[in-house]
Parts: C-alpha cells; structure tokens; sequence
C-alpha cells in the first residue's frame, strides 16, 4: 500500500466513524427499549378482578399502556470531542407523571403517605444491553473495512 492510499483511508476513517458510532449506539439503545417494554413491563389483563396488578418486585404491570407510550429512546451524540451517550426517557407527560416514582421508587398521593416500592423498567434494560461493547464492535467493523491492512496489522 502506497502512503498516498494510507491517507487516503485514514482520512476516509476520520469522517466516517462518527456516523458508525452513532448507528452503533441507537441500534443499542432500541434494543433496550425493546427489553423495556417487553420484559420490565408486561401486559396484563384491564380487569384486576382477574389479573390483578403484579406484586414487587416483580415486572411493572402494563394496563392501559400510557407509560409504555412514553418510554423514548433519547440520541446519543457528539459535542465536540466528546461522545456524549442517549438513553431511555419515560413519562414526558402530564398525564402520565408516575413513570419516575415506579422507577426508583418512594412516597407518592396525598401527604406523601403511600409507599411505592421500586419496579425499575428502564434500568435494568439499558444495563442488559452493553451499549459500550457494542460501540466498540461497530468501531472494531468500520474501522478493519476502511482501514483495512492498516487496521490488521495495527
């Protein structure tokens, strides 16, 4: 390989792993958001006359589904030099303001005299998928198909 097609690839490498990055990351973050909704919060029958709400500490109980609605995969993105990771949002609206206290649990109704026991959704989801690894194997990708015999024998 001549240098002039070494900078040729370096400089291909360079404009193009940001975007291979991000991909990267929103392929994982809706991986979680899938893990989310279907295994932190499972549909359950409308009627608790026969299926009444799950106990903690096990997964959230979907009824009607207004907080499943709200679980949004935020972008990942660049700001500058730094890579600043999305994640998953829940309960952006008004009506549904009682995805935080599911979450991390604590007091909630009038005077604060009802104890909510935590039942995480997101949480466990995000940390199931190990967005990190799954940058760097896309890095790894991009990075031996641009860079080639560079990359190898780096």
């Amino acid at each position: 390989m001549t240098p002039a097609e070494a900078s040729q690839r370096i400089r291909r490498f360079r404009s193009g792993y940001r975007p291979a990055v991000l991909a990267a990351a929103r392929r994982a973050g809706r991986q979680a958001q899938r893990l989310a909704l279907t295994k932190y919060m499972q549909p359950k029958d409308p009627d608790p006359r026969i299926d009444p709400p799950n106990p903690p500490p096990g997964p959230l109980a979907r009824r009607r589904g207004n907080l499943a609605r709200t679980v949004r995969l935020m972008p990942s993105k660049f700001a500058g030099r730094k890579f600043i990771i999305g994640g998953l949002e829940m309960g952006g609206t008004p009506a549904v303001r009682y995805g935080r206290i599911h979450e991390l649990g604590g007091m909630a109704g009038r005077g604060l005299r009802s104890r909510i026991p935590a039942r995480p959704v997101l949480g466990p989801a995000i940390r199931e998928v190990d967005v990190p690894r799954e940058i760097r194997m896309a890095l790894a990708r991009f990075a031996s198909q641009t860079l080639g015999p560079l990359w190898s024998n780096g």
